[in-house]
């Protein structure tokens, strides 16, 4: 096997594997494009690898996910802000907040959050000078700003979440 293919045997229940179906299924309307392609992906590996018994019962499996997720406008930042954390880029963006009211904002980001029906950022804003959370639906304009940030004290992901009473786990 070539480097990185080597993850040992895996077996799956009945059960785990109906779980993996129907996890991917919900996800795939409600994340963008790549991922839910990639999940795909993954599990017709994985199914491909079940004995015929599992993998026809997770195959049949009668849970799906009617796709209300993200509009394609939503889908596509998200698309674009899913990699930004990682990237360490700062990003230059008009907001509509929930009066309808438009601010240019240069921020920070830091990580993508789903809440049932709404897509979330959560940033340091440069702006505000403090942590904000952007709804990914509201955002009119993202633009990379050829400036990378570094982790700073009070600035990060953990104080974030130390910040807003979570350990991050959801």
């Amino acid at each position: 096997m070539r480097r990185g293919f080597d993850l040992p045997p895996l077996m799956f229940t009945t059960r785990e594997a109906q779980a993996l179906v129907a996890s991917v299924r919900v996800a795939q309307s409600r994340i963008d494009t790549e991922p839910a392609a990639r999940a795909e992906d993954t599990l017709a590996k994985i199914l491909g690898v079940l004995p015929e018994t599992e993998r026809l019962a997770a195959e049949t499996l009668l849970v799906y996910a009617m796709s209300v997720g993200p509009d394609s406008a939503t889908r596509l930042r998200l698309a674009q802000l899913r990699h930004a954390p990682d990237s360490k880029f700062k990003i230059k963006m008009t907001y509509l907040d929930l009066k309808d009211v438009s601010s240019s904002r240069v921020i920070r980001p830091l990580a993508c959050f789903f809440w049932d029906e709404v897509w979330t950022l959560a940033a340091w804003c440069e702006n505000r000078e403090d942590f904000r959370n952007f709804r990914v639906d509201r955002i009119r304009t993202l633009d990379v700003v050829d400036e990378r940030f570094r982790d700073e004290p009070g600035r990060s992901l953990a104080e974030f979440f130390r910040r807003s009473d979570c350990d991050g786990s959801f």
